[in-house]
């Protein structure tokens, strides 16, 4: 099957879009200040590191399905 170079091209940018966000995310956690009132952006990092790996995950099988 030939795939198409745009949509591979979108659902690539689509995966590295994602995992930049996520690779955000994880260096925000690592700065102190992150945790200081109580953690509540810590909770509200967790929340969206969550839906950031299904988002993730969903372009991931959708990059894999232009191969089949």
């Amino acid at each position: 099957k030939k795939v198409n170079p745009h949509k591979l091209a979108q659902a690539e940018a689509r995966v590295a879009e994602l995992e930049g966000k996520l690779a955000a995310l994880e260096t925000e956690m690592t700065d102190p200040a992150v945790y200081a009132n109580g953690g509540a952006r810590v909770a509200e990092i967790g929340r969206e590191q969550s839906r950031l790996r299904d988002a993730l995950a969903t372009a991931e099988a959708e990059w894999s399905a232009l191969y089949d």
